[in-house]
């Protein structure tokens, strides 16, 4: 049987469903370009040729770095992706990045949320869009 979870130094990924991986980044975190490389081939290895969206589940306390930010909204890395909910616990980072996604339009439509159900949700129609 396949594996459907990884862990890394900063990360756990895994299957959430048949069409979504869930990363969950542990608090206080400082992420850099070679975190995202690792968590997004991880993504790969789960979902194969599939595409999928991605649940990412930021902890208290974390930063990322502006060069892994832009691994984070590379096209390269993103071919398979439907769409990305960013669920974040501080409020400040939860403007900010809605602030920054106004400005920069990404690749892969991504959206902040402060509650899984609301993201999850939010997947869930993305997902059937792209049917």
């Amino acid at each position: 049987m396949p594996n459907k979870e990884f862990k890394t130094e900063i990360a756990k990924i895994q299957l959430y469903s048949n069409k979504i991986i869930e990363t969950v980044i542990k608090d206080n975190e400082f992420i850099d370009p070679e975190d995202v490389v690792e968590i997004k081939s991880f993504n790969k290895k789960l979902m194969k040729d599939k595409s999928f969206a991605l649940l990412i589940n930021i902890g208290k306390g974390n930063t990322i770095s502006k060069d892994a930010w832009n691994v984070v909204i590379s096209k390269r890395y993103d071919d398979q992706t439907i769409a990305k909910a960013i669920i974040v616990k501080n409020p400040v980072h939860f403007l900010l990045g809605e602030m920054y996604l106004g400005l920069n339009k990404t690749f892969v439509k991504t959206k902040f949320f402060n509650k899984k159900k609301s993201a999850l949700k939010w997947l869930d129609k993305k997902i059937s869009k792209n049917k």
